[in-house]
């Protein structure tokens, strides 16, 4: 932890040298705008936001508190109960890494189908270093392009 967040923050500050750069078109990091926002709710209250918002909150926080009862309540059927969480995370990344989660679940599956012990073996290894590598790829695209060296 102590090495990530010496390399992190350094670069962080390389790629974005002014935090109002977040959140546009630029570097548009929208988990940074969820936080951004619920910070906001924190310091100020729900009443700073605009009615919208309010609503939009209210909603979401009903769904996120009857999904759950609905799979204690139906548990049959809870395979057919979309997930909380999963509705949480699509509705804060942009949707080329949701396609890109689906994709990799059915290769997943069908994988754990075919070759059951294939999958044991290398699956979450092999899933984690394509996230890792993504990113690690993203940030370096990002530092060239900064530096120049990169159009």
């Amino acid at each position: 932890m102590i090495a990530g967040a010496l390399v992190v923050v350094p670069v962080f500050y390389a790629l974005i040298p002014d935090p109002s750069y977040l959140g546009t078109a630029r570097w548009p990091a929208p988990a940074a705008i969820v936080w951004k926002g619920i910070a906001l709710l924190v310091a100020h209250g729900i009443s700073s936001l605009h009615p919208t918002q309010q609503a939009g909150l209210l909603i979401g926080g009903l769904v996120g508190i009857l999904l759950p009862i609905a799979e204690m309540l139906a548990p049959r059927h809870k395979a057919y109960i979309p997930s909380a969480i999963g509705l949480g995370i699509a509705f804060t990344i942009p949707g080329l890494y949701c396609v890109s989660m689906f994709v990799g679940a059915v290769i997943a599956w069908w994988l754990a189908r075919t070759r059951p012990r294939l999958a044991d073996d290398y699956m979450v290894n092999v899933a984690s270093g394509l996230i890792a590598g993504e990113s690690l790829m993203g940030v370096l695209i990002a530092l060239l392009t900064i530096k120049g060296w990169l159009q």
